[in-house]
């Protein structure tokens, strides 16, 4: 099997992805160099007990430049103040505490892994396998270092061309077209993550057994967009089937979860049925989206680091497009205001291609989005 990991490593967002026999099987997104890097999943970190709430058994700790929650198993005994040496089980979450536990080796060092390291593992990439890496000169120098492996530097159009950025945008997407006509709904929230089912414009809905193999022939995407998208905990999915005519859909979902080792509750009378899925991190959604109150239900929008990274990598395309070219990179009020505030940000792009970029704020714009324009 061929595998190859791409990453695209940028001040503002770290974006990977594994790439097998020419398919997209993993995504994953992170902090940029320029960033603040929060506790990771699987990090071996040191730890101080800051509080012990008996209620909940379990104290709060400090991990430095942020807290963490660990649950106090049976009559541990640890005391305020006490240093320790904890595993992160799971990074903080939408205004939840990283979650972690003693670790079995107290006497180990620190195990803080850098971001590079950390898309490799989030990604699945083990075993043997090629990394792309588009980055700065001198950041790929020290990834080069770091990593102790080949890799090849890649340019910034790395995603376009091998199809990820398609596969990105799907996984962020609310909504997914399928194959004749049905489509699945995906809504994340703070409890779990609700999937819709929907079969109604599928062709031939009048026949014996249609519906049901309109839900098996979702099963296969379901499964895969979970898994791209890192989403993690309770997964209810809305089957348009009842328990009596769902036992096939039903098997065909736990067959294919229990490849991914997750767990398969039972279907209900209303066609739901939940998958109990391992949260390694944040998912996609939860690291470049954020709550805004959009009355009477709360809505998400593009946090303005994303719309800022977004807008620094297509301005880097098109430099890279035209070597000669003076561009102007239009951006909305906010966007333009924040990368203004992150001078640091845009220094790459001088250094790779010159002065030859200008930034305009342009107030009739939409948030969500931004352009290139050749000037002269």
């Amino acid at each position: 099997m061929n595998r190859c990991v791409l990453i695209d490593y940028g001040p503002v967002e770290t974006r990977a992805a594994l790439q097998e026999n020419d398919e997209i099987t993993g995504l994953w997104i992170g902090p940029g160099y320029a960033m603040r890097v929060p506790a990771m999943a699987g990090e071996r970190l040191a730890a101080r007990i800051e509080t012990i709430d008996k209620k909940l058994g379990a104290a709060f700790v400090s991990l430095g430049d942020e807290q963490g929650f660990l649950p106090l198993p049976g009559k541990q005994s640890v005391q305020e103040g006490e240093a320790l040496i904890v595993d992160v089980s799971t990074p903080a979450r939408g205004g939840k505490l990283a979650r972690v536990r003693l670790s079995p080796n107290q006497r180990g060092p620190d195990r803080r892994g850098d971001i590079l390291t950390h898309a490799l593992a989030m990604t699945g990439a083990d075993g043997a396998y090629d990394i792309l890496l588009h980055a700065p000169a001198e950041k790929f120098v020290a990834a080069r270092n770091s990593l102790g492996r080949p890799i090849v530097q890649a340019g910034p159009e790395m995603f376009e061309r091998d199809g990820v950025e398609e596969v990105f945008e799907q996984a962020l997407s609310r909504v997914i077209d399928l194959p004749g006509g049905a489509r699945l709904t995906v809504e994340e929230a703070e409890a779990l993550t609700a999937i819709d089912v929907d079969v109604s414009a599928t062709d031939g809905q009048s026949k014996a057994g249609a519906v049901t193999r309109a839900c098996q022939s979702a099963i296969p995407v379901i499964i895969r967009q979970i898994a791209l998208r890192c989403i993690g905990g309770q997964v209810v999915i809305d089957f348009p089937v009842t328990r009596r005519d769902g036992k096939g859909v039903h098997q065909a979902l736990q067959d294919a979860a229990s490849l991914q080792g997750w767990r398969t509750h039972p279907l209900s009378d209303a066609g739901l049925v939940a998958l109990t899925v391992p949260r390694r991190g944040w998912s996609l959604l939860d690291h470049v989206s954020e709550p805004t109150a959009i009355a009477p239900v709360p809505g998400r929008r593009w946090t303005l680091d994303h719309l800022a990274a977004r807008a620094l990598r297509l301005a880097g395309r098109a430099l890279e497009g035209d070597r000669a070219a003076q561009l102007e990179l239009l951006l909305p009020p906010a966007v333009h205001a924040h990368i203004e505030a992150h001078a640091a940000w845009l220094q790459p792009l001088y250094d790779t291609y010159g002065n030859r970029l200008t930034l305009i704020e342009d107030a009739g714009r939409e948030r969500d989005r931004a352009d290139v324009r050749q000037t002269g």
